[in-house]
């Protein structure tokens, strides 16, 4: 018999490739592994070559970015991906998965809400928060949890996260037989790749505005009245705004940090007397996880009700508020 093929990963974000990076260490992708990263994804083709830079485990391949889904009818023994909610990967897995198990790595705050949809008794289709769906990707969507269930019962499904998942949907899952493992980026913290970050405040930049949901006059007035009391360093987003990181550039007071990898890796060795600044996002999520060990504060920033646009709905205000905590509220 011939030998399987090693485990794959198709990543459609800098961050999925962080977390493949991560489950591979934990050892939910096997003993090899390739990740195969979305080549048409902002931001990945740097991401990939800054992740080859780093002190890969043995046995693990990061790709050159690619148009091609790994096979599921390969013989291996694990087959993840991040994005559920992708039409692309949902296509995917109707197909029969030779792979021994599927794991689900996570994909920003969305993973919050596809959890919550596969967790629910009810048949609930996996479709994003925002937008309209119609009734083809609907019945996508419908399918697809099917299959996820499916695989669940068989006890061929992992969720590898480091979101704050509900304790109802983590009921839910278990209920459904998916396995859940909480990724503490216990790999990425022994690498050497933080970024210098000179000033107190760091500002994780979002990518709201760049998506129509937060107006930019309202989200550079904000960072200006930060620089007013004090220097800050400001990390964009992979999808930015032009037209407010030029006003960003410009200001006397802000220092702007661009950079390869995704912002946990250039943000993990903070000081304890230096914080972090972000409106919701699933940095919030990720960077508590891991400057819990510097004992760096991180701070969520609710979304002033005028910031918003007509293009965010009040659900996804509520789904996007969920990584908040009641600290950040106060």
């Amino acid at each position: 018999m011939s030998q399987p093929h090693p485990s794959s990963a198709w990543l459609e974000s800098p961050l999925q490739l962080l977390g493949a990076l991560e489950a591979f260490a934990a050892g939910l992708l096997g003993e090899r592994a390739v990740l195969s990263p979305r080549r048409d994804t902002p931001g990945i083709a740097a991401a990939t070559g800054a992740a080859r830079a780093l002190h890969l485990p043995p046995g693990l391949t990061v790709a050159d970015p690619t148009e091609e889904l790994p096979a599921l009818t390969d013989r291996r023994a694990v087959w993840a991906a991040g994005d559920v909610l992708s039409g692309r990967v949902q296509s995917a897995l109707l197909r029969p998965l030779r792979a021994e198990r599927l794991v689900l790595l996570d994909d920003g705050l969305a993973t919050l809400r596809a959890l919550e949809q596969l967790a629910a008794p009810r048949p609930t289709a996996l479709v994003r928060p925002r937008g309209r769906v119609g009734p083809h990707r609907r019945v996508l969507g419908l399918a697809t949890r099917a299959r996820l269930r499916g695989l669940a019962r068989q006890g061929r499904l992992d969720v590898f996260t480091v979101l704050p998942v509900p304790a109802a949907t983590l009921d839910g899952l278990a209920s459904a037989g998916v396995r859940v493992v909480r990724n503490d980026f216990r790999w990425l913290a022994g690498q050497h790749t933080s970024t210098r970050i000179g000033t107190r405040t760091a500002v994780v930049g979002s990518a709201l505005p760049a998506d129509g949901l937060v107006r930019p006059d309202a989200y550079v007035r904000w960072l200006e009245h930060l620089a007013e009391h004090e220097p800050l360093t400001y990390l964009p987003h992979r999808r930015t705004d032009a037209g407010v990181l030029s006003r960003i550039e410009t200001h006397p007071g802000i220092r702007v940090e661009r950079g390869l990898l995704p912002v946990e890796a250039r943000l993990l060795h903070l000081r304890p007397e230096q914080r972090v600044l972000s409106l919701p996002s699933t940095a919030l999520a990720t960077l508590r996880v891991l400057l819990a060990r510097t004992g760096t504060e991180v701070r969520g920033v609710p979304v002033p009700v005028s910031w918003w646009t007509d293009a965010a709905s009040a659900d996804l205000r509520a789904h996007l508020s969920t990584v908040l905590t009641e600290e950040d509220r106060a």
